[in-house]
């Protein structure tokens, strides 16, 4: 079996959180956010990748040997493709990459497991849960009253999921689909990992079981509820 590596994505800002430190940087039960979920991947990953700004990298290389550290673009699609470009620089190439947002630091060794485990079997898979909430289409039609979009559709929740991280791939096949997003001029509509192999390649992408506590701390209420979580995996 080849090596599996991870990339582990802490370059954002964290606007939508606010305040003076981004979210990867806060704390929760004593450590920071990255390196809970660093902590997470390290029995599956022969090598790992932190990708940070340019103003963390010295605080990230020094918190300890066992990873590298690399430079982030200006959004997260940029950030996976230096990433995936540091680890094809490396003398032993993975055969498998994981990619991780650091902000999903609850993420469960089963949830990381399963999507390893497809991915080396089909060469591409995400994290995702079936969509709880009905979801609307809507548009802003010239003319419509205020700024309230118009409901255009109700999508079928049957066939919708919310994708999660980590989302696990051949390494050769997310790598050129990265890099055919970026000659495309197409990294900047890319939400996740998989749209880029669905825009980019013909090759399915398979779908593993993630959960409702795998959340991603985007705004302050996120850390109150991650905290909560912790809490009551130490009661159960």
């Amino acid at each position: 079996m080849g090596k599996t590596a991870t990339i582990i994505l802490a370059a954002g800002q964290g606007t939508r959180f606010g305040g003076d430190t981004p979210k990867q940087f806060l704390r929760l039960n004593g450590k920071a956010l990255w390196r809970l979920s660093l902590e997470a991947f390290l029995p599956f990953s022969d090598e790992i990748v932190v990708v940070t700004d340019e103003n963390h990298l010295e605080m990230v290389s020094k918190e300890g040997d066992g990873f590298f550290v690399t430079p982030g673009g200006k959004s997260r699609a940029e950030s996976v493709l230096f990433g995936l470009r540091f680890l094809n620089t490396l003398p032993d190439k993975p055969e498998t990459v994981l990619i991780h947002d650091a902000a999903r630091c609850l993420v469960t060794p089963e949830i990381i497991e399963a999507c390893l485990r497809k991915a080396r079997e089909s060469g591409a898979a995400i994290t995702a849960v079936p969509a709880t909430d009905t979801v609307k289409t809507v548009d802003r039609p010239a003319g419509a009253e205020g700024d309230f979009p118009v409901i255009t559709d109700t999508p079928d929740r049957r066939f919708l999921y919310q994708a999660q991280t980590p989302q696990g791939f051949a390494f050769d096949l997310i790598l050129s689909a990265y890099e055919k997003a970026d000659e495309d001029g197409g990294l900047p509509s890319l939400t996740d990992d998989a749209s880029a192999v669905e825009r980019f390649t013909d090759h399915p992408v398979l779908v593993t079981p993630g959960s409702p506590e795998n959340i991603k701390v985007t705004r302050p209420l996120d850390l109150q509820f991650a905290e909560s979580i912790l809490r009551f995996r130490i009661l159960r």
